[in-house]
């Protein structure tokens, strides 16, 4: 099983790692054209600690040190100013996609650098087998931009996808192994209109109360839960107390609980945990619900 919590310490995980310095900084790609070595940002005889970007890349932290500690180059960017190649782009993705948009040595890429890619981190995150851009919204609940919580994604299908962390103000703190910079980031940046916001998890909506949160003494309790797999409950508590919630339906499934004795007035808490079992994981997320009696 894995919380929002897991997939946010998993990303950290990646963001500054153990100090490591290459013993190989460039990769001969052809010897017959000294134009297509790679030259890594990442040089010799310096220390780091931040965890390499490489298109098609899918190391662990455990995985990527031990590479670099049997001399394979660090992925990133190539450190070649510009003009010093015949191509202009110098990311790792460039030296992957076939000619004319790349020079076409697609897996031997991967084989060759170290490090990981975008949809290889966010699959890494969240404890599954590799996805991409293309197949990892086909594990998900598309989503409200107001509904994104932690661990989620922003997807931009065939391009890039990021893990949110939470807003900060009108700007985004996200997690992402980014090409542009060459490594793993956590950082802020602007909303961005062109990735579609995801989700493994259980999505909670509360049909009573009513808005206003005001329970009627005579009511039942009634919870809506959606997700993209198998979706079930673990547990639900009423007032600090475990409880037996009746469940109909299968996805979404509709939870109700009818309290045994007529409520005072006063303030009271539902908690409901469930599991969204999709991709040979189990994505568990709780809400917290707040609600008064009047008097």
């Amino acid at each position: 099983m894995i919380t929002r919590d897991d997939v946010i310490r998993n990303a950290r995980r990646y963001v500054t790692i153990q100090n490591w310095s290459p013993l190989v900084d460039e990769h001969v790609f052809s010897a017959t054209n000294p134009d297509h070595t790679f030259h890594s940002i990442y040089r010799r005889n310096v220390q780091y600690d931040s965890f390499p970007y490489c298109y098609g890349g899918n190391d662990s932290v455990t995985g990527f040190l031990n590479r670099i500690q049997n001399s394979t180059c660090p992925g990133g960017r190539d450190r070649c100013p510009q003009g010093a190649h015949t191509f202009s782009r110098r990311g790792t993705k460039h030296w992957y996609d076939p000619p004319p948009r790349g020079l076409g040595y697609g897996y031997r890429v991967p084989r060759n650098l170290a490090g990981i890619d975008c949809s290889a981190f966010v699959s890494r995150c969240w404890g599954i087998r590799r996805r991409t851009t293309t197949t990892l919204p086909q594990i998900c609940l598309e989503i409200g931009r107001s509904e994104l919580k932690r661990g989620d994604i922003l997807n931009r299908r065939g391009s890039h996808v990021r893990i949110f962390e939470g807003w900060r103000g009108t700007r985004v703190r996200i997690y992402e192994a980014s090409g542009s910079y060459g490594r793993v980031m956590h950082h802020d940046i602007e909303w961005d209109d062109r990735y579609t916001p995801y989700t493994p998890f259980p999505q909670f909506r509360i049909l009573r109360p009513v808005e206003g949160n005001v329970v009627v003494p005579d009511d039942s309790l009634e919870v809506e839960i959606r997700g993209s797999g198998n979706v079930d409950v673990i547990s639900m508590t009423f007032g600090n107390v475990c409880v037996y919630p009746r469940i109909s339906g299968e996805n979404p499934l509709r939870i109700s609980y009818t309290p045994e004795h007529t409520l005072t007035p006063g303030q009271y808490e539902l908690t409901i945990k469930a599991v969204n079992r999709v991709a040979e994981q189990s994505f568990v997320d709780k809400e917290r619900w707040v609600f008064f009696v009047e008097q």
